[in-house]
């Protein structure tokens, strides 16, 4: 386990430092070029015994399907930083640690893929430099935050981050607050809070348009042509109300959004039988439905059938969230809803003064 502070994430079993000189030297190899410079890679990377580490497993893949091999430089950085924001995270020990949740190696394989089309592209190429990467990191860690017990990090519990003066509120007046889906647009939210909650676009590159087969299922998605592509737009024209919180404690999530407390609701069935209850009582005609976020590649996954108002982009899988969504014909800016017995099954924490 490593400090922020002396943490290295390129080490040569990543980027490969000793085939730097046979990585392309152009911005952009020309399309002959980039056919033989990934044909040599492949064969560097092919073993005559079979062996190869799971990196380079990735790397070859990658060179055979080079999805990112049409994207602009604001793509890529985009890119970049959507998968950075999720590579690292905070452990129990308040150190930093890499994000292999459930023992996955999603994101690894992820960033593998960013440094292969580096080398398409004339070397290590991001927006942001080594310094600039390591201080993002350690912006992870903020001494001033009092986290609750790392035991009680996967719990099942919901966890809803904010201000203290509202979160306290809630608690107080065992209600919480449902807001209009197409406010999460405002200009004044920051990065981990702004998303566009009744749009998702799926972004079709050119290496999968042959395999697609005419897009079966996609026959009602907007669909934009680009240079480098097709943009497939799921949209929901019905608004909603909807609620959002954590399933899961994680030391980023605070930092990300800037809150200094968290209501920490203890026992999650009590709760949305009494939110249930409640929404029967004041809105007869409406539907609730609560469930975990599914967070999707915009790249690599493409669902037809997905519920877009339980579909997030997949820069935010850091942040685990659970929410909950009334639909009706009639939807407010926002509306309280009563939780009774909300204050006999959770607590508020302040976590920073």
């Amino acid at each position: 386990m490593q400090n922020a502070s002396d943490f290295q994430i390129f080490g040569t079993s990543w980027i490969h430092f000793d085939r730097e000189h046979l990585r392309g030297t152009a911005d952009y190899l020309t399309p002959e070029e980039r056919v033989r410079f990934a044909d040599e890679r492949i064969a560097e990377l092919t073993k005559p015994d079979g062996g190869i580490t799971r990196s380079d497993t990735w790397y070859r893949q990658y060179y055979h399907q080079p999805y990112m091999e049409t994207f602009t430089e604001q793509q890529f950085y985009s890119r970049w930083s959507d998968i950075w924001d999720n590579l690292m995270e905070v452990g129990p020990d308040l150190k930093l640690r890499p994000n292999a949740s459930a023992g996955s190696t999603h994101w690894f394989e992820l960033f593998t893929d960013l440094i292969a089309e580096s080398q398409f592209r004339g070397g290590f190429r991001t927006s942001m430099t080594q310094a600039e990467m390591q201080t993002r990191f350690a912006s992870l860690l903020d001494k001033n935050i009092r986290h609750i017990p790392a035991e009680n990090w996967n719990l099942d519990q919901i966890y809803k981050f904010g201000e203290h003066k509202y979160i306290q509120d809630s608690f107080d007046n065992e209600r919480i607050r449902f807001a209009r889906s197409e406010l999460y647009q405002s200009a004044g939210m920051n990065h981990a809070q702004k998303d566009d909650e009744n749009t998702f676009e799926f972004s079709v590159m050119p290496t999968f348009l042959k395999d697609l087969n005419g897009l079966v299922g996609f026959s009602a998605f907007d669909r934009q042509v680009l240079p480098n592509g097709l943009v497939l737009r799921m949209q929901s024209d019905i608004p909603y109300l909807v609620w959002c919180s954590s399933h899961k404690y994680r030391p980023t999530i605070p930092n990300a959004f800037g809150y200094d407390s968290v209501l920490v609701i203890k026992d999650r069935r009590k709760f949305q039988k009494s939110v249930v209850s409640s929404i029967k009582k004041r809105r007869s005609s409406s539907r609730l439905k609560f469930a975990k976020i599914h967070y999707m590649d915009p790249y690599l996954e493409l669902n037809p059938s997905a519920d877009i108002r339980f579909s997030k982009h997949h820069r935010f899988s850091y942040q685990h969230e659970y929410r909950m969504v009334i639909e009706s014909d009639d939807i407010p800016e926002f509306e309280f809803i009563d939780v009774p017995g909300l204050q006999s099954i959770s607590e508020v924490i302040k976590l920073r003064d």
